[in-house]
């Protein structure tokens, strides 16, 4: 979809994009924008009443899946820490590639397809497998 960010975020919050427009690429892209403006917390907030929100408007209540919300949000958040703040979307699409695919998603390196498709997953936030510090160390060194 190749729409201004600002008209993006119009769209959605209206409920105005149509649901088979809104797609994987476009949720991580709302994703960047919230952060790009907004603290984390805020952002956080402000995604997911959007989200909700914008389910519901398509009747489409069982749509929202709150771990996958928060560990998107929140992984997306840990790519944007490491990159100049003043970096455009294209740019951060470009680096971060592997956030676009799906399924064969980073999120699920963290998640297992089981435990997301628990509706207490879907539900409320369940958190991730704790890896030790040695191999966050590790993955971080790496980027």
């Amino acid at each position: 979809m190749n729409v201004h960010d600002d008209d993006l975020l119009q769209e959605v919050e209206s409920g105005r994009l149509p649901l088979e427009c809104f797609s994987h690429a476009e949720h991580v892209r709302l994703t960047w924008l919230y952060l790009q403006r907004h603290p984390l917390l805020q952002a956080i907030a402000c995604f997911r009443a959007t989200l909700q929100a914008y389910a519901a408007t398509h009747g489409k209540h069982g749509l929202y899946h709150e771990t996958v919300t928060l560990a998107f949000l929140l992984l997306i958040h840990e790519r944007m820490s490491g990159e100049p703040a003043t970096q455009a979307w294209p740019e951060f699409r470009a680096r971060h590639a592997d956030l676009l695919a799906w399924p064969d998603n980073p999120l699920f390196d963290e998640y297992p397809r089981d435990v997301l498709s628990d509706p207490v997953a879907r539900d409320r936030f369940v958190a991730p497998r704790v890896r030790n510090v040695h191999s966050v160390r590790t993955a971080i060194a790496a980027r």
